[in-house]
């Protein structure tokens, strides 16, 4: 009665409140056949507790459940450690810990699946060189982004490394030296299906790095 309800109040609005309303209804539509609480991981998957692994088996779930999935996105929220960073057995640690446990557990999940997917994590922003006064680390500027699945060209590290010197840092962080719209951009027009990528990124021209096969 609920959903009919929000079906009669916004459906027959004009776009683009009415079609976005379809668009979500029928989404959720396709969500309630999906069996999120008794899903079973495969090749012996353990996802970590919390939101990020949650999210990544709930991904997977909808994948082998045979959703018509084009992209999905799962937050990992509270990396902004400007105080009691601990980098090698405090709370960075644990959450570097947890962000390779739930990628880790995502690719045995879906190993020989014979599903194709392409995974991208990346930041919006780095951490400072070196740390504050309070244990922890400031905004910085260079960052890392990982890149898996079926049709990324894997098993490497792609850098323009400048070294930590102070001389070469940028203004005392580590220097951008790609650009993660170039990544973004082949990751649309190879992987998605994206006829112009640039329209994404106005103005960009895309130096392309070959990380999809």
């Amino acid at each position: 009665e609920r959903r009919q309800v929000l079906a009669d109040m916004y459906s027959p609005q004009p776009a683009p409140m009415g079609p976005a309303a379809t668009s979500a209804l029928d989404a959720l539509d396709q969500l309630g056949g999906v069996q999120f609480s008794s899903y079973t991981p495969s090749n012996g998957a353990v996802y970590p507790g919390g939101p990020f692994g949650g999210g990544l088996r709930s991904v997977a779930t909808m994948l082998k459940a045979g959703l018509d999935l084009e992209c999905c996105v799962v937050d990992f929220d509270g990396w902004d450690h400007h105080v009691q960073m601990g980098p090698l057995s405090g709370t960075y640690a644990s959450m570097l810990d947890t962000f390779a446990r739930a990628l880790e557990a995502f690719y045995l999940d879906l190993k020989n699946s014979g599903i194709g997917y392409t995974l991208v994590a990346h930041s919006e922003f780095g951490r400072r060189v070196a740390p504050n006064l309070s244990d922890g680390c400031d905004h910085g500027f260079g960052n890392a982004m990982y890149l898996m699945g079926n049709g990324i060209d894997g098993g490497r590290v792609l850098t323009q490394w400048p070294g930590l010197a102070p001389a070469n840092l940028n203004q005392g962080d580590l220097d951008v030296t790609i650009d993660y719209r170039d990544v973004l951009f082949e990751v649309a027009e190879r992987r998605l299906g994206s006829p112009d990528a640039s329209v994404l990124f106005p103005g960009h021209t895309p130096t392309l790095l070959g990380v999809t096969i």
